[in-house]
């Protein structure tokens, strides 16, 4: 009796375990359909289809039988879609699945099988069709090691994402400080954009595409301020199954013209700031959150301190020598990129050297600086009379001072000797022409002198 059990339980696990029998792959042509059978002989089916380039994929398939599954799978074995089921399915109303999914080039494979213990037969028909989609990103750009270098201002990019493509990496580098703009257009609700350095710290991120559809895009940008150098832009997808597709990216750059001279983060290192003459223009970026510079006053006297932001928030304050501050301002309402909003900080200060510092308080931007002390202005150059032919402007100012010449547009610079003298090479001067000189010391620059050639 014993025995005839154990014979009994083998005979069962010889029935439930027998392996699916499959039958060698079909190759599929988009859009076509292909009619297969499932069996006592061939319990499982397997189709595959190549994609040379990035596609939209849609798969269908018709099931004439209730107890039909059927997967698609990548190279690695990993599902690209939902399993489909056909539980209400028979011969005389077949029921029809289909499943869209973006995805990169390489070989997938359609296995289409009976559910497990079920001795059910019958047939169906499988479909895949699959289009390009213009895809220019270079694959594989996974990774922050593997980012497909592009152009700012330049290189137009259509990439995708789906199941085995999660995340795409770029790398832009820019030649001098300005405003990086990351622009997406997404057909993808769930795609998010962000802006690196290479330490690999977020600086921006923008995900705002809930409207978006595969038939409708949203379009945002995101943006900062960055000094030189190269940047990362990920691009990835949060792995919802219904949320892959397109999307399409630039990197705009707009240089900020700043004119500071870098570096000048510590007062060791503070930018000269010479008193009554045209502003420096600063930036206060993502790698460059604190400028300073050094003003020497010669004489007690007031000084007035402008500040013109397009940050709203941006702190300047004012320290002796001894780093103790004298004033401070944050607040410049209404501040933004299109807008500078000024602000004169009015200090009388004593003999001796100051430092202003220039400091980021949660915006990032451009602004300008200048100091002026009314008192200690240069007086304009004593200029010896032009005569019509002249080709130079010669006269008298302080010594070792930049003389400039202005004759219409065009300006005309040269230096006074160590006791004052100067002479400026100019074109040869037509009679009634109107020269205008000035001289710029470490007080400033004067008003200007005119003359008229005689």
């Amino acid at each position: 009796m014993k025995r005839l059990y154990i014979v009994g339980i083998l005979l069962l696990a010889a029935i439930f375990f027998i392996p699916q029998q499959a039958s060698a792959a079909t190759t599929l042509t988009s859009g076509k359909w292909v009619t297969g059978e499932i069996t006592d002989t061939t319990t499982k089916q397997t189709y595959q289809f190549k994609l040379t380039k990035p596609s939209k994929v849609t798969v269908e398939v018709k099931s004439y039988m209730n107890e039909l599954e059927a997967f698609v799978y990548n190279s690695k074995e990993t599902s690209m879609v939902k399993p489909m089921h056909f539980f209400a399915a028979d011969p005389t109303n077949p029921i029809t699945q289909k499943e869209t999914v973006y995805l990169q080039a390489g070989t997938y494979t359609i296995h289409t099988n009976r559910v497990a213990f079920s001795g059910q037969t019958g047939k169906y028909q499988v479909k895949a069709t699959w289009k390009t989609n213009g895809s220019n990103e270079v694959e594989p750009n996974d990774e922050p090691n593997q980012a497909q270098p592009i152009e700012v201002n330049k290189t137009k990019i259509k990439g995708q994402l789906g199941l085995d493509d999660l995340a795409d990496y770029y790398m832009v580098e820019v030649d001098r400080a300005g405003k990086l703009t990351v622009q997406t257009k997404s057909y993808m609700p769930f795609l998010q954009v962000e802006l690196y350095n290479l330490a690999q710290v977020q600086m921006t991120k923008v995900n705002d595409f809930q409207q978006a559809t595969n038939t409708k895009a949203v379009t945002r940008s995101g943006s900062m301020y960055v000094e030189k150098g190269q940047y990362l832009i990920k691009i990835s997808n949060t792995g919802v199954l219904d949320s892959m597709g397109l999307y399409e990216m630039q990197a705009k750059f707009v240089g900020a013209s700043n004119n500071e001279k870098e570096p000048n983060n510590s007062t060791e290192k503070a930018q000269t700031l010479k008193p009554n003459v045209a502003p420096i223009t600063g930036l206060i970026s993502f790698g460059d959150r604190l400028d300073y510079y050094k003003l020497n006053v010669p004489k007690t006297a007031e000084v007035k301190l402008q500040v013109k932001s397009h940050m709203k928030w941006l702190e300047v304050s004012i320290y002796n020598q001894s780093f103790k501050r004298i004033d401070t301002y944050n607040y410049f309402t209404g501040a933004s990129d299109q807008l500078l909003v000024s602000k004169t900080l009015k200090n009388k200060l004593k003999t001796g050297v100051y430092y202003i510092g220039v400091r980021e308080l949660g915006y990032f931007g451009t602004y300008q600086i200048n100091a002026s002390i009314p008192t200690i202005v240069p007086k304009a150059p004593t200029v010896k009379a032009v005569k019509k032919g002249a080709t130079r402007v010669t006269g008298t100012t302080y010594k070792k001072s930049q003389v400039t010449v202005k004759i219409g547009k065009k300006e005309y610079k040269g230096k006074s000797n160590s006791k004052g003298a100067f002479s400026i090479k100019v074109p040869k001067q037509k009679a009634k022409t109107n020269i205008y000189v000035s001289v710029t010391t470490d007080n400033g620059t004067s008003s200007y002198k005119k003359v008229q050639v005689k």
